[in-house]
């Protein structure tokens, strides 16, 4: 992983600095920004003064071809070049220990690690701030990835032509050699792996310009005579001709237009160079800050060369070449101080391999992470599906279900229910006589002769009638075995009581009552159409309560219950696919029985209100409702009395106890899907196939991975593009379900888009 930190230097010396700090990853946005101060420090300006000044006496530098007297013996000149240096370097470092800096070293040490690669990047506009000894700072020293930069002019986004060539294309002008060795130079240069350099030796002014003008360049570099004046550099170009760079300004400019990436002057006093040079917004250069022995300039160049075509980053390169020159300070001290880096803030420094071959790497780079993105979404969707098969999921993929079910919205009423509840009330009614928990003969008697007159075409009864009606109500059990009339029972529970219809019933008037709640919660999602009872079972009917209803109600209209070649239920046009173990969310399913999921219906929020046809017994007892609404309509009768029976289901729509649902709303909630359905109304509620499930997790695991590579490390952008997206795709499944009545899955896909997006984010990070 590489990170970027701009130490931005607003102020001088003689007047002290505001000091920003800006720390981002590389090539991204800011993450981080800190403020603090530098304060004036005229000791330290003397000393660097005093330090410059005993340097540029010592011999043997690539300076200018004029010679300096040297006043003293060079061995004396060699110590108080020492100790000057040494004197710099305390007055430097106790400068930084200033406290309000200290809170900004301490910010940089907070968000960076020593492992990662980090540019720090120094702009200013006081040029004397670059002739200090950075390099020693001790955020430095320690973190051994990180080395110093500067930036001096405003600094603007350029843009530069694709370079064509599969080799590092090198322009290297040899410029005036007297008194030094240029010749090795050129050596070093002609070994470079997978470089084109193209050699002016002595050249005149117009040979660089039109070369510079004509042809395309990755490295301009120059090995010569130079020496800066104020912000001017100047370079000896063979043994009677300088130039200043501004007298290469356009030409200068136009090879940068055509990709011109790095420049490399290995000459002396080289930061009038370096701000000309920016002015121009070339992307990065390297200069010797002071003047440079031949031999610091030959083994400096050396190093880099050989760290940099062979891997290391511009940076890490410059920074393994400098700390080699520590060998050579017995001779030439200070040696370790002199190459410098100035860099434009908007670029990234580029690799060997970029700058050999750019469009082929890239090309070669997009494949290989191609490559990574696909592998890593076929093992995270194979991981995901794995874990989904177990059953691990459906904890989490159940509730997400029931929170879109909640949000669906409202429908109409369904008004060909008309529902009679027993509540807890109609308990103390006189017709009742204290029968708890369930309804009396006399009250069943007197409901069947109200409701018969206005000809109901289905009376249904959730509750167990177990044992013989009383014989002085002699039209109850006429009433009760006629065909629109359907009771209930118990399948696969001989040992409780009430396990059987009344004697007086048919089977083909009965319905299996039983209902199949989900665990841990006892949740009830699915409702089970038809089962095949048990030998040992008192009540042996096949099909459920809820389909009896619609079934009698359907057979007045010509629709009988059919079987499809494969055993479904066919009601109508309507196929009722029955659940299968591993179908969506339900990874752990018994499936036993017919077994189809809920449609719940809701009607102002809540799917207790299923009808607007809701009557207490009393009110029917004592007309306190007008019955020609039950006409043509399904009458279901049922307790709703949480006190005295334990008839109340949780639904994905409770929240609390009061929207626990009764059961004779909940077998009305059913027989109202499976008629709707046969009917064409409204549908049955669907899931997608195994396969096109993992095709879906398949494909926002591999989104997920590509949303990492398309925006690269910057946690903020990962983290609103991922939250944006994750949104994107709870609405897509909410959409689904509450507008096409397929419920696809939520959680799985999400798991595949988070974790395949941080395998893609940590590998590139291990890239980098």
């Amino acid at each position: 992983m590489s990170k970027r930190a701009i130490l931005e230097l607003d102020g001088y010396l003689e007047q002290g600095f505001k000091v920003t700090l800006e720390v981002g990853e590389e090539g991204n946005v800011y993450f981080t920004e800190t403020t603090g101060y530098l304060p004036a420090n005229p000791e330290l300006i003397q000393c660097l003064n005093s330090w410059n000044q005993n340097y540029r006496q010592m011999e043997n530098t690539r300076i200018t071809l004029q010679k300096v007297k040297v006043q003293t013996s060079q061995l004396s000149q060699i110590d108080i070049c020492r100790r000057l240096a040494q004197d710099l370097e305390t007055l430097f470092k106790h400068w930084l220990e200033f406290a309000e800096f200290q809170s900004v070293e301490k910010r940089l040490r907070e968000v960076l690690n020593q492992e990662e690669a980090i540019r720090v990047l120094i702009r200013t506009p006081d040029n004397r701030v670059c002739k200090l000894p950075w390099h020693l700072w001790e955020f430095i020293e320690r973190y051994s990835q990180s080395e110093i930069a500067f930036s001096t002019a405003p600094f603007n986004q350029i843009s530069s032509k694709a370079t064509l060539g599969k080799k590092v294309r090198v322009l290297a002008i040899l410029g005036s050699s007297e008194g030094i060795n240029t010749q090795a130079d050129r050596e070093m240069l002609q070994v470079l792996p997978n470089a084109e350099v193209t050699f002016l030796v002595e050249p005149s002014r117009q040979q660089i310009n039109d070369l510079l003008w004509d042809q395309a360049w990755e490295i301009f570099f120059f090995a010569g005579h130079s020496e800066s004046s104020e912000n001017q550099g100047r370079i000896y170009i063979n043994r009677h001709d300088s130039l200043t760079l501004d007298q290469l300004k356009y030409s200068l400019r136009q090879a940068i237009k055509n990709g011109l990436q790095l420049a490399i002057f290995n000459s002396c006093d080289g930061l009038g160079l370096a701000y000309e040079l920016e002015q121009l917004h070339l992307p990065q250069l390297i200069v010797m800050r002071e003047p440079v022995p031949d031999k610091v300039a030959h083994e400096f160049l050396k190093n880099f060369l050989n760290a940099f075509a062979h891997g290391d980053s511009l940076y890490i390169a410059q920074r393994k070449a400098r700390e080699r020159l520590q060998g050579m300070e017995d001779q030439f001290p200070c040696a370790s101080w002199l190459p410098i880096i100035f860099q434009n803030p908007t670029v990234i420094p580029p690799t060997w391999e970029k700058l050999s071959n750019p469009k082929e790497s890239q090309k070669f780079r997009k494949w290989r992470q191609l490559a990574l993105l696909c592998a890593a979404s076929v093992v995270v969707t194979t991981g995901v599906m794995g874990v989904r098969f177990s059953g691990m999921l459906e904890g989490l993929e159940l509730p997400a279900y029931d929170q879109m079910m909640r949000m669906r919205p409202q429908e109409s009423p369904d008004n060909n229910f008309v529902i009679i509840k027993v509540t807890e009330d109609d308990f103390q009614l006189p017709e009742q006589k204290d029968k708890k928990g369930s309804l009396s003969d006399q009250a069943l008697d007197l409901v069947l002769k109200k409701l018969k007159p206005y000809q109901p075409r289905v009376i249904g009864l959730d509750i167990f009638r177990d044992s013989e009606t009383n014989p002085k109500y002699k039209d109850l059990n006429l009433n009760l075995q006629q065909d629109n009339f359907i009771g209930t029972c118990f399948v696969g529970n001989s040992d409780r009581t009430g396990n059987f219809p009344s004697p007086k019933l048919k089977l083909t008037q009965v319905g299996y009552a039983d209902v199949f709640a989900d665990l841990p919660y006892n949740i009830m999602r699915r409702a089970v159409l038809a089962i095949e009872p048990e030998a040992t079972d008192l009540c042996q009917v096949k099909y459920s309560f809820s389909l009896k209803i619609a079934q009698t109600y359907l057979e007045k209209q010509g629709i009988e219950t059919k079987s499809d070649p494969q055993g479904y239920l066919q009601l109508g046009k309507t196929l009722f696919k029955p659940l299968e173990n591993h179908s969506s969310g339900y990874q752990k399913l018994k499936a036993s029985g017919h077994q189809i999921l809920i449609n719940y219906r809701s009607v102002d929020d809540s799917p207790l209100k299923l009808t607007q046809n809701i009557f207490t017994l009393k009110q029917i007892l004592r007309d306190e409702v007008k019955l020609d609404v039950v006409k043509d309509k399904i009458v279901l009768i049922g307790v709703d009395a949480i006190g005295s029976a334990k008839d109340h289901f949780l639904t994905p729509y409770t929240q609390d106890e009061q929207g626990q649902m009764p059961g004779i709303i909940l077998h009305a909630q059913m027989a109202s899907q499976i008629i709707n359905a046969a009917l064409g109304r409204r549908p049955l509620l669907k899931i997608w196939s195994i396969q096109a499930e993992a095709i879906w997790i398949l494909a926002w695991s591999f989104y997920g991975g590509l949303l990492v590579w398309r925006l690269g490390q910057a946690p903020v952008y990962l983290v609103l593009a991922a939250s944006l997206n994750l949104l994107i795709l709870y609405t897509l499944c909410y959409s689904f379900l509450a507008y096409n009545s397929t419920w696809i899955p939520f959680v799985p896909p999400a798991i595949a888009f988070v974790v395949t997006g941080f395998l893609l984010n940590t590998a590139t990070k291990y890239e980098k």
